[in-house]
């Protein structure tokens, strides 16, 4: 016999799948009981069911609508499926009940109002709760949601002036930090949370970002490995740490890291996927196909990130991740065109731009431009696809013998700028200003090997933003002219006779959304390659060789020239020469790369991305 009260139970120890099961007995048995449509609905809630919640929920509301409990779970549900308004008008006439229904009001006001609108209904709110520290930090992560990081930090920082020892405002105003580019700040509120007794697995994580952008590398390692020992299924910890190993040098450690949680039982889709995804950057494909057909199953069927993982894994055809892998792995092998069918296959069930994006690289490489000339235009408008999509459209109209990109949105000679440092830059001259940049930038490459799947072959290169690096006169220096001229660049774009739409429109508010060193040594090089998160991209050479062949072009920066095997050889388009104290500023969808160079000395540069 199925009772409540032991449901309820098996409930609340977390036995769920058993307590589900006695739920819908219950309710199959009584349709109306209040408590069983109210208690089976919260657990489908709380299981991110709320589809199959809303109506169970529903009932018990329109049964007992003054009921706190029932008003906020119906509530909650209706915020999962994205219902604003409806929300709205449950409780905008019951916000004083409790904190908690104010909280999910101000979330409701998110989804459906302007930031002036949502700021006006939070200081009503607060009104209600004598300036609630719990409502205070709700409608922080609002603002952070919406991007406005300075409005959030400003609350976080109203809380900690009223309590201090707030722990979840110092961990939160630290995540915000580090994006404001402050790592220091945020060590200092982690450390600080930590101090008084914060020992999740975000906060170590956290603690590993900061350590990571201060080049605290061994600090980095102990910070996400406990991380991961407190949460063994968060998959971002295990991304970071491995790419701290591979930096290192220890590729081996990277892809041990995976290994060693499926030997301990740790296993998920996102762990499976990046081991799989570590042996084909390794090149060990017949290690990827074993675990595929281990773990992921072929038959049809909804697929599953959270499951109960024995034997199998079951993921299907028609799942994103494991269509990529499946067509990399063809790739790897040489079987290009039947990577491309494996993807070209899935785009009726997934309708993923990264498919698409990866079904265009493959066309490209099997000459299929029309499959190209198709489908990129769509993507260019779209911001996380529009660099690479614009890539690809160039390489097609190359192959296809149009070149109608060379005069429009990849006209070189127009488009690829170059400035120079001014010797004003420095009492003693642009220079002595670089020398002493170099010694400074070169103290900053501790790691042993070049960045995971980054574009470096013999070098290295700096984790973090550079330009966060405020207390350090150098690059504040160097910071303020490559800002003054990506806005020279802007204002000189803006008077192009017939700009074209790919061309981005940059205001005056310059955002960097990346800055770092490289530093290359003999035959070093940087593979040909675009910039997906940018607008602009930039490189400053800050330290060269004293001694390039020029009639190779050694050290220069090249344009037009992807970084993978083409039907027809297609040579660099333009080229810049390397001088020291000189910024380059171009499109971020150029491809792009470097001619090695064969000198002892080292070439060393800082480069960034700009993003409207």
């Amino acid at each position: 016999m199925y009772d409540l009260q032991k449901t309820l139970s098996l409930h609340q120890e977390g036995k769920l799948d058993i307590a589900a099961k006695s739920y819908q007995a219950l309710l199959a048995k009584s349709p109306n009981d209040i408590n069983v449509n109210f208690l089976y609905g919260k657990l489908l809630n709380d299981t991110q069911q709320p589809k199959q919640a809303e109506a169970l929920l529903r009932k018990a509301y329109n049964a007992v609508s003054t009921n706190m409990g029932i008003l906020t779970e119906y509530a909650k549900c209706m915020l999962s499926l994205g219902k604003g308004e409806d929300v709205i008008g449950l409780l905008s006439n019951h916000c004083k009940m409790s904190v908690e229904l104010s909280k999910l009001f101000l979330k409701a006001q998110h989804l459906v109002c302007s930031t002036t609108e949502l700021t006006e209904h939070y200081h009503q709110q607060l009104s209600y709760w004598n300036d609630s520290s719990s409502l205070m930090i709700a409608m922080a992560q609002l603002y952070d949601d919406r991007g406005e990081l300075t409005a959030a930090c400003d609350i976080y920082l109203k809380v900690l002036n009223k309590d201090p020892n707030n722990i979840l405002a110092l961990h939160n105003l630290a995540t915000i930090k580090r994006r404001l580019e402050l790592p220091n700040d945020a060590l200092a509120l982690l450390e600080r949370a930590q101090t008084l007794g914060l020992d999740s697995f975000q906060l170590h994580h956290n603690l590993g970002n900061a350590f990571s952008d201060l080049n605290d590398i061994n600090s980095a390692i102990a910070a996400y490995s406990k991380a991961i020992s407190l949460n063994p299924y968060y998959i971002d910890s295990y991304k970071n740490l491995a790419a701290l190993y591979s930096e290192s040098g220890e590729i081996g450690s990277a892809i041990a890291l995976y290994e060693n949680a499926i030997s301990a039982n740790t296993i998920s889709k996102d762990i499976i996927l990046e081991l799989i995804r570590s042996y084909l950057r390794v090149g060990s494909s017949e290690k990827a196909k074993l675990l595929i057909s281990k773990y992921f199953s072929a038959r049809k069927g909804p697929s599953k990130d959270n499951v109960d993982l024995h034997d199998n894994v079951d993921l299907y055809d028609n799942d994103e991740d494991i269509a990529l892998v499946n067509a990399e792995i063809k790739y790897l092998e040489n079987d290009i065109a039947g990577a491309f069918d494996t993807l070209f296959d899935t785009l009726g069930d997934i309708k993923s731009d990264k498919v698409v994006l990866q079904c265009a690289k493959y066309a490209i490489q099997t000459n299929n431009t029309p499959f190209v000339r198709e489908y990129m235009p769509e993507l260019t408008n779209k911001k996380d696809s529009a660099v690479m999509a614009k890539a690809y459209l160039t390489l097609a109209e190359r192959l296809s013998g149009q070149n109608a990109h060379r005069q429009s949105y990849c006209h070189y000679e127009s488009l690829v700028k170059t400035y120079e440092l001014p010797d004003a830059i420095s009492l003693d001259g642009a220079a002595d200003f670089c020398n002493r940049l170099s010694t400074y930038l070169s103290s900053q490459h501790t790691a042993t090997s070049a960045p995971l799947q980054q574009t470096l072959n013999g070098g290295t290169q700096t984790r973090g933003n550079i330009f966060s690096q405020s207390d350090n006169e150098l690059i504040v220096c160097l910071k303020a002219f490559c800002e003054q001229s990506v806005k020279d660049y802007a204002s000189e774009i803006d008077r192009v006779a017939n700009p074209h739409p790919y061309l981005p429109a940059l205001s005056n508010d310059i955002k960097f959304v990346g800055a770092w060193s490289v530093n290359l040594s003999n035959k070093g090089y940087h593979t040909n390659h675009v910039h997906p998160e940018g607008d602009l991209s930039a490189v400053f050479y800050v330290d060269i060789p004293s001694h390039l062949n020029e009639s190779n072009e050694e050290g220069h920066l090249v344009f037009g020239k992807p970084n993978f095997e083409l039907p027809q050889y297609l040579t660099h388009e333009y080229s810049v020469m390397p001088k020291v104290g000189k910024l380059v500023i171009f499109p971020s969808y150029f491809w792009h790369g470097t001619i090695p160079f064969h000198s002892s000395e080292k070439r060393l540069t800082v480069a960034f991305d700009v993003s409207s």
